[in-house]
């Protein structure tokens, strides 16, 4: 039951019940710069629910505020829970949390929730933490470690904590808002990486008895044998060990040169019409044309492609060289709502739709790779593909600094005649789309000749003479 439905109908002694507050008691330990725990640990209070709906969650469920929404920070501090971690090492830390939008279809509600630091300190330079601030994330469909602040702006949540006690709170804020993990790391020491969410200790924690509890599992060794054991091989080294890569395939140098779009052996590489980097957390610019640099919660990078004249296809790939920076983290890649983002209009820039790929890196820097897509959602019309990361370690630019392959490109298989089929949907677009200029007509250095007429004539032409390759 929603707290408006309680006012209206309960007594006045269990009004407050939505200003209930919950605590841990267990301390959270921190170390090696880590403090990282389950969400749904604590008692529930108010309109907080743990829930299990939602995929790919960790441990035992996942907090969500089903409450009412309290926009106004006036009204912050409904369903407070607190959470107790001891420092070891004093310094800056920073909040992330492993959360999703659990309701509606929209990546900007149902994302947020307040957040308090009663025993931290502003860190200079940072964004300034004044009781309950709202704490915010922006991709939808997925669990994202983002954990922002600011609207527009996007800045990192961060505090300074002496070596000793201290809390964080939580109260319900957006309607549909889950949270899995939450995490506080001494980001000026170690780098926080979500792609080893799965693998990253949790925290040790004190009981209220003194006794400290290990929440990790343990791994039991393997049963001793008789036979005498064996030397494993060494796996080969990598330049980036950061994560296991996940439908993220490096392959050789680029096969498109020239930034010139070709069909061979039934498969098309198709060369972007036009990509840009979209600014996602401020006004202006909108769109870089300069880079296609990914950043967690700051930038989207859009490529659009002109698939009007592709034939039948049966598999489609995301080909891309990285820049000079490694990358680790989760990309996903959406369908655009419109191709129509010509102009630095912010009203013109897609939303992402449906998802058509997702990829878990790292990825080495100046090295290409390609990604798998969902071919079956991609129409055969002018296309825009948005690219978002949940980053963990470096931005990922998805334009090389080497100049081979400064554009990604899509790489569109189909069946035996697939190329032909292309060419000649190429060459009958070419000479039979009159210029609108003209009216009917097609000018030439000596006057004008009928459209329909020229068409016969390369018609007849095409029947005699070999296909050629467009370049």
């Amino acid at each position: 039951m929603n707290a408006c439905r309680a006012f209206a109908i309960l007594p006045v002694s269990l009004i407050t019940l939505s200003h209930a507050v919950a605590d841990t008691n267990q301390v959270y330990l921190e170390q090696g710069g880590y403090v990282h725990f389950e969400a749904e640990d604590a008692s529930t209070v108010g309109s907080w629910d743990v829930n299990t709906a939602l995929n790919d969650y960790t441990g035992s469920g996942y907090l969500e505020w089903t409450g009412p929404d309290y926009f106004s920070e006036n009204n912050a501090g409904n369903g407070i829970i607190t959470y107790h971690f001891r420092v070891e090492t004093a310094g800056n830390y920073e909040l992330r949390w492993r959360s999703r939008i659990a309701k509606g279809e929209s990546n900007t509600e149902s994302n947020d929730t307040w957040v308090r630091f009663s025993t931290g300190n502003d860190v200079a330079g940072e964004e300034p933490l004044s009781g309950w601030t709202k704490v915010y994330m922006g991709e939808f469909g997925i669990w994202s470690w983002s954990a922002r602040t600011v609207d527009h702006v996007a800045n990192p949540v961060r505090q300074y904590f002496s070596q000793g006690d201290h809390t964080l709170e939580i109260s319900g804020r957006s309607y549909g808002h889950a949270i899995d993990r939450i995490a506080l790391y001494r980001y000026d020491d170690v780098n926080f990486d979500p792609g080893l969410n799965g693998t990253l200790a949790l925290s040790s924690y004190v009981r209220l008895d003194g006794s400290t509890e290990d929440p990790n599992p343990i791994v039991s060794p393997n049963p001793t044998t008789t036979e005498p054991p064996t030397e494993p091989e060494p796996e080969p080294e990598t330049e980036n060990e950061l994560d296991e890569r996940n439908n993220v395939a490096a392959i050789g140098s680029s096969a498109s040169e020239n930034n010139a779009s070709f069909c061979a052996a039934n498969t098309l590489t198709l060369v972007a019409s036009d990509a840009a980097t979209l600014n996602i957390s401020g006004q202006s610019p909108i769109y870089n044309r300069d880079t296609l640099l990914l950043d967690a919660d700051t930038s989207n990078v859009l490529l659009s492609f002109d698939l009007t004249q592709v034939p039948a296809f049966t598999s489609a790939k995301l080909q891309y060289s990285t820049g000079v920076d490694i990358s680790n983290g989760t990309l996903d890649i959406y369908l655009g709502s419109n191709s129509a983002w010509v102009d630095n209009n912010a009203s013109t820039a897609p939303d992402p739709t449906v998802r058509v790929a997702t990829a878990q890196g790292g990825w080495d820097a100046n090295a290409r790779y390609e990604t798998n897509l969902t071919a079956s959602l991609l129409t055969q019309s002018q296309t825009t593909l948005i690219a978002s990361i949940t980053s963990g370690s470096g931005n990922l630019s998805l334009r090389s600094t080497s100049g081979e392959q400064p554009l990604p490109v899509l790489s569109i298989s189909g069946a035996a005649q697939f190329c032909a089929d292309w060419e000649a949907n190429n060459n009958e677009a070419t000479t039979e789309t009159p210029d609108e200029s003209d009216t009917g007509t097609v000018k030439k250095s000596g006057g004008g000749m009928s459209y329909w007429m020229l068409a016969l004539l390369l018609a007849g032409m095409r029947k005699v003479a070999p296909a050629t390759k467009n370049s």
